[in-house]
């Protein structure tokens, strides 16, 4: 029986836990939160949704100690802020959180498949990495699968084609210093430069950056969360280890060594299938990318440090 864990049921859980409904990513789907009220209601309401679902499938309120027999389990428990001026707030908050979190499930018994949602995003990956003890390949965070998302919703509208017709990622921090290897944007083989040529478009790079990267602040803005894409990409990536489709994403993972990095969580693509992380799939970046993806890193790990400063206040 495949049995996925949701901690947290606010806007992102309780979309991560629909969104697998409806893919049929799971037979049991529990939801773990403080709040036993907000749970037991979204539990009630999710089960309420079955009957149009493809699939059986079952919602279940749950506490941290029935969480050990998930063969996946999501983290959406922190504190969200788009504010600059509240991110260490946001950093101690979460990472003292998330510490907590981990040693509960760790009493659950528990030896699945640990994936980070919660912001920041690679550092709190990091600090799971560094203490949940759960096995190589079997903790990673969502990192920039949904940035790649986003990119792949601009150039599709940009050039008028399907989601599926090229391939395009964003790598590095889920968060303000991502970057986008152009080098590796094909279209059916094609180079994006040759696209444009042929096609008499033109990409303004910067914009596109900048278009991506502020996505989640337009949306924050508008409605004070981002829900339904972080859903519907966390949901496909628990269908996919539980299916072992060994399918890429581009997810956050620990490092050692690819890419020249080490000691940190961040964003790159890799193969996914029933024990977690199979294979970190290293581009060949131009010299530019490459000191791109470096200063992300050195933010991440920048990052990583002030949380274990704070933590220690």
């Amino acid at each position: 029986m495949r049995v996925l864990g949701i901690i947290g049921a606010g806007h992102v859980g309780s979309h991560i836990a629909y969104a697998a409904g409806l893919l049929h990513a799971a037979d049991v789907i529990k939801i773990c939160d403080i709040n036993e009220e907000v749970v037991r209601s979204q539990v009630q309401d999710l089960n309420d949704a079955t009957k149009y679902m493809p699939g059986k499938v079952r919602f279940e309120q749950a506490t941290y100690a029935e969480l050990g027999d998930c063969g996946v389990l999501i983290n959406t428990a922190g504190k969200a802020s788009m504010s600059a001026a509240s991110r260490d707030d946001e950093l101690i908050f979460t990472a003292r959180l998330i510490l907590s979190c981990i040693k509960k499930v760790q009493d659950s018994g528990f030896k699945g498949i640990f994936i980070n949602v919660a912001n920041p995003c690679d550092v709190i990956t990091q600090l799971v990495v560094e203490n949940g003890k759960l096995g190589k390949g079997r903790v990673f965070g969502t990192g920039t699968s949904l940035d790649s998302a986003r990119l792949s919703s601009y150039l599709s509208t940009a050039t008028g084609l399907e989601h599926n017709s090229f391939d395009a990622i964003v790598m590095g921090e889920h968060g303000d210093s991502q970057m986008i290897p152009w080098s590796h944007i094909q279209f059916m083989g094609q180079p994006l430069d040759a696209i444009e040529k042929q096609w008499g478009i033109s990409l303004n790079r910067e914009d596109v950056v900048e278009q991506v990267m502020n996505t989640a602040r337009k949306i924050y803005k508008g409605k004070g969360c981002t829900e339904y894409g972080i859903g519907a990409v966390t949901a496909s990536i628990a269908k996919s280890i539980f299916a072992d489709e060994k399918k890429i994403f581009v997810l956050s993972v620990p490092l050692h060594g690819e890419y020249g990095e080490s000691d940190v969580c961040a964003g790159v693509p890799v193969v996914i299938g029933k024990d977690g992380i199979e294979k970190v799939i290293e581009l060949q970046l131009t010299e530019e990318e490459q000191k791109l993806f470096a200063s992300s890193c050195k933010k991440i790990k920048d990052g990583i440090t002030i949380a274990h400063q704070l933590m220690k206040a």
